[in-house]
């Protein structure tokens, strides 16, 4: 059995599919589990995943939060492998759905849970550009949480991907709806800084081998697809994989910092992204290291083209 927490999410559904392809019995952590979707106290009643694949993995669902200790507990009991994919891109003004709160001591918890319950391996999804010092709250808290699963003993895989698309990924449906609806495309600053977006599919792929071959090492690495473009870049392959032609205006930063800075203020739901995500979709996130991760998990990435072809195939 795997528990695989933040099973609903963008990621996790991902996840969650391809351990279920590869005959996984796979145990699912969310807030709120899916509609119809068998579900019991703690453990979670078994029953087969709903609207997947045709497969020998059965799924079973465990509602609860990770600031919950005792779910957590019952959550892990009988797991062999723990996937973490629990992550906030923008704190709450909740304290308690903050970075603190859900990256860090969130993590902790689920390390002591499945601590407890004996588990043999341990997956955390952190980002590129996490660090002691990084420049952002979010990039230093997934840094700490990093810390939390490298001194827990466990052999364990450390996962810092770039940017994440693919069906129903949040970048991905923003943009690709901006070239369905809008005749002229907003680009933040010179749009020149570089990201290696990686394909969720890869992801959950790099996931489902560390769990499922023993002989799989582990340890902490960057996760890019195999191109690495500009921002300006990836929007335009995004049209192109969408048929689209659209021109592009180049918003001056000296005009958007302080405009989102008023939007966080005033009307934060509105606000296109936070000052926060502003300087980390500025900083780029390029990551060398992934022919690494590739050769070792043994992965072939996905081409960019095809990845977001594929991806913009069924609008969600």
């Amino acid at each position: 059995m795997i528990l695989v927490t933040g099973a609903t999410g963008f990621l996790g559904r991902h996840v969650m599919e391809r351990l279920v392809r590869g005959g996984q019995e796979v145990r699912g952590l969310a807030r709120r589990v899916p509609a119809g979707a068998a579900a019991g106290d703690g453990g979670g009643s078994v029953g087969r995943a709903t609207g997947g694949p045709a497969d020998d993995g059965i799924i079973s669902w465990v509602p609860g939060d990770i600031r919950d200790r005792n779910v957590l507990r019952r959550a892990a009991e009988g797991c062999r492998a723990v996937v973490h994919l629990v992550g906030i891109i923008k704190p709450g003004r909740d304290p308690a759905r903050g970075y603190a709160a859900i990256h860090v001591e969130g993590t902790r918890n689920v390390v002591d849970a499945a601590a407890s319950a004996g588990v043999g391996r341990f997956v955390y999804i952190s980002a590129a550009g996490a660090g002691p010092d990084a420049e952002t709250p979010y990039h230093r808290s997934k840094w700490e949480a990093e810390e939390i699963v490298r001194l827990s003993g466990f052999p364990h895989l450390i996962l810092r991907p770039s940017v994440v698309y693919g069906p129903g990924g949040e970048l991905t449906e923003m943009l690709a709806g901006m070239a369905r609806r809008m005749p002229l495309l907003p680009v933040p600053g010179s749009g020149n800084y570089r990201i290696q977006p990686v394909y969720v599919q890869d992801v959950a792929e790099s996931v489902a081998v560390y769990c499922g071959r023993a002989e799989a090492e582990g340890g902490t690495y960057e996760l890019g697809g195999p191109e690495a473009v500009t921002y300006e870049g990836f929007l335009v392959r995004v049209m192109e994989a969408l048929g689209k032609r659209r021109a592009r205006i180049h918003v001056p930063l000296a005009l958007l910092r302080p405009a989102i800075r008023v939007m966080e203020k005033t009307i934060p739901s509105l606000a296109p992204l936070t000052s926060e995500q502003l300087t980390m979709l500025l900083a780029g996130s390029l990551c060398p290291e992934t022919p690494r991760l590739a050769a070792d998990l043994g992965l072939t990435l996905t081409p960019l083209d095809r990845g977001l072809r594929e991806s913009l195939a069924h609008p969600t």
